[in-house]
This record gives structure tokens, sequence and C-alpha cells, in this order.
């Protein structure tokens, strides 16, 4: 009877514990919900001493490394966290988009490169098919949960970053990507920053920039206004990036955010550069492949230019950035910043809430998988593949397959809206008729053969 009842419960199905409850008198005891939670729930002795131990932080954004059930996900999966609080994360203090703290990219890398570095790792690293599906808001008075977990699989570690609320205790996911080792380094070519600054003549004022942003609703405080001189041409931005005096912890870092979202701002001061001042803010939501070969200095330079994929519609910029020291060195690139113009918060990945209606005929039935004869494996045909990816990096996989048989493919990711990325990859609504039709229209003019 009681499991009947639990499995009923857990199918969406009403019950009425006012009167199943009827013949007793129970506590009520919150439990997870579903073991996903990640959150312990031991007994604990009112007897039990409340000493207070401080334990060091592995990272300025990471504190601790802790454990998950192993039947959840990955076995090797390795899981770190942090507590967000306005008061104690300078990152969230200075970053404020539309009168809101929003956890910016740059922390997002950081916090992926430190976690890989606790167990042990190199520093040279590409990492690619990066995306922040969901702006991280935090109020000031607010305790986030935020979790890295990093997934070996292959020859690469899928990351992501998720946050749970203490208010409504729901995980939601911020950010993912795939990182992968250089274990072989190549010898890097040098910046001609001589040259880029002939080419550079105008300038931007640095100051009257950071107003612009302002007025946008785009407000950072002293530790991420990094920049500190501003070079424009028709299609490109050089900057001077020079750490800001209040971090004082810049040995901790391996890609400084304040340098590494300063690079980032450069993308939106494209916008200016003809005196054109946006209606509202640019952020930056994805990254096709970043490229680390050693941690940043306290001062470099930006070169950042618009991508010769660089999309017609305003709304979206996308650009190329190049960090270097002063005799040319290259300590990261940055191919395929996709920034996005918003109007509000939730703006990325925001999905509607859909919901499953179930008839009383589902509730008898359940899904078993029966085996059957192998058939004959068959060649794939020649030609372009459309490739439906999802968050489990199955069809960045399949890509990889296809590109190593020498075929061509079309890779397509969910999203709110439409977005054309560039001839290869795209973002569509799944559940917008209308964004299939666009897809396909858009593909046909540049595949015959799909």
């Amino acid at each position: 009877m009681l499991s009947s009842v639990g499995k009923l419960y857990t199918l969406g199905v009403k019950i009425n514990w006012q009167q199943f409850d009827a013949p007793f008198q129970p506590n009520r005891q919150y439990l997870p919900t579903y073991p996903f939670q990640r959150q312990r729930y031991w007994y604990e002795s009112k007897n039990k001493s409340t000493k207070s131990t401080t334990v060091e932080a592995l990272h300025p954004l990471i504190d601790k490394e802790v454990a998950i059930g192993a039947t959840l996900v990955n076995w090797q999966t390795l899981c770190y966290q942090k507590m967000f609080t306005v008061k104690k994360n300078s990152l969230l203090q200075s970053h404020q988009i539309l009168a809101r703290n929003i956890f910016p990219l740059a922390g997002y890398l950081e916090m992926v490169l430190a976690a890989q570095k606790q167990s042990g790792s190199i520093i040279n690293y590409t990492l690619h098919d990066i995306i922040v599906s969901k702006p991280l808001a935090v109020s000031n008075d607010a305790e986030v949960l935020v979790q890295i977990l990093l997934e070996p699989e292959n020859q690469g570690t899928h990351f992501r970053i998720v946050s749970n609320d203490k208010k409504d205790r729901k995980w939601t996911q911020h950010f993912s990507g795939v990182l992968t080792p250089v274990i072989q380094q190549k010898v890097r070519e040098k910046v001609d920053i001589d040259n880029l600054k002939r080419q550079h003549s105008s300038t931007l004022s640095v100051q009257k920039l950071y107003d612009a942003f302002s007025c946008l609703g785009m407000v950072y405080g002293n530790y991420l206004q990094p920049l500190k001189e501003i070079n424009t041409a028709e299609h490109s931005v050089l900057g001077l990036l020079e750490l800001p005096e209040v971090c004082s912890d810049a040995e901790d870092y391996i890609l400084h955010p304040s340098l590494v979202d300063g690079a980032l701002q450069t993308i939106a001061s494209l916008g200016f550069a003809g005196d054109s001042i946006e209606k509202s803010p640019y952020l930056p939501y994805c990254i096709e492949k970043i490229k680390i070969f050693e941690e940043l200095p306290k001062s470099l330079w930006c070169w950042t230019s618009l991508s010769k994929q660089n999309q017609e519609s305003s709304d979206i910029l996308v650009a190329d950035i190049v960090l270097f020291s002063n005799d040319g060195k290259i300590f990261a690139t940055l191919n395929q910043v996709c920034a996005k113009r918003v109007t509000n918060t939730d703006s990325f990945g925001k999905a509607k809430s859909t919901q499953i209606n179930q008839t009383n005929k589902d509730w008898f039935y359940q899904i078993e998988w029966v085996n059957q004869a192998k058939g004959e494996l068959r060649s794939i045909p020649q030609g372009t593949w459309i490739v439906f990816a999802d968050d489990l990096n199955i069809g960045n996989t399949l890509s990889q397959k296809f590109t190593s048989l020498g075929h061509k493919y079309i890779q397509v990711k969910p999203g709110k809206e439409f977005q054309a990325l560039s001839k290869q990859k795209y973002i569509i609504n799944p559940e917008s008729s209308e964004d299939y039709n666009r897809l396909l229209t858009s593909i046909s003019s540049e595949f015959e053969d799909i």
C-alpha cells in the first residue's frame, strides 16, 4: 500500500495527506526531495560541542572539495564548492548589471581552472564550447551555494557550475564547457605591438567608457576597472590592462577575473568607437575556444577584433581576443566570443516552464529495454549532417566523429531564441517551429548536400 502511494506521488498524483495521516500525529521533517540535492541531513545531537573551526580556503573562489554520491555522476567526478554572498565576494560587488549583482563570466573561468589545478594538473589548457546558460544573480542578503563539477571523459574534462539558493533549494546550471590539456606546446608567435599601435591611432577615454557603461546599467566597481588605455580602429580595439590596487591576492589566480573581464569589456567598447551609444548593455554568453599558455601578469595588452563571422544583427557581437605582454608574448587567446545585448538579466537560458499532463493509463506502465540482435553496420553517406546537441555533450562527441571521418556538420544547440553563431553553429528554441524554418532556410543557402 505505502509503495503504491509513494509511486503515484512521484508520478505527480495529488495525495490527500491529511486523510492519509488522520489516525496519526506525525512531526514534519524536511528531507531532500531527490538525490541530486547534494546536501547532508545528519542528525545533530543537542549536546554536541559547537566549537567553530576555521578551515583555510583552497582558492579565493573555492572553499573546499566535497564528496558526492558516486551513483549520481561519473565516479571520477570532482566537486568543489563556494558559498557566495555579496558582502564577501568582490566580483559580485563590482559587477552590477541592470541593478543586479551578476557573477561575471571571467569568474566562472577562474573557478574552473582553479578547481582543475587542485587536482594536480598543468596550467596549459584549451577550453571550448563555453556557455553561460543562465546568469547567477545574488541579492544583497542571500547566501548561494555554488559548486564546480569536473567530469573526466576520454581525453578531456566536462565542467559545470551550478548553484543552490537556500530559499528555493533548487539547483540551477549557469556555466558549462569542455577542458582539454595541451600536451605538446607549439612555438607561440609574437604580436607586433608597434604595428598594432600604428593601426589603432584613435583613442577612447577610459573614464568616458565606464561612464557610458554606467548609463546603460553596467556598473563596474574598482575591482573590475583594469582598463587604463584604449586605442581604436575601424573594427578593433587595443587596450592596456593593469590589475587594480584593490586586487591584493593576484598571486592566487591563473586568469585573474579583473583582467579577463577588462578584456571582455573591450567587446562592448567596440560599439562606442564611432561615438554611438547603444541603448542596452552587452553581456558575453558563449566562447568557442580559449587557449591558455601561462598565468596572466599584472599588466598586459588586449587586442580585440570583430570576427569575420560577426552577425549582421546589432544584438550580437562576435569577437576574437588576444592577451599579450609589452614584448608581444601571448598569454591567452579567446576565439569567437559572443556578446549579446540584454534588456533584463534573465534573458540567457530562460526556458519556458512546461507541464507534462499524465493520465491514469500512464500510472501502471514502465519502460523496459529488450535485447535485440545486432544488425549490420552501415556506412555513413557523404554529405553535411545536422547535429542537434544537448547538455550531455553527446552532440559534441558526434561532431568530432564526423570531422575525423571527413564529413561536414552543422551543430544546433537549444536556447531561448534563434541565433546564427557561425555558418556551422546555431542556437534555436526547440519549441518554436519558426526557428526550425529559419534554420533550414539559413543552412540551405550555404550547404547543398545536407
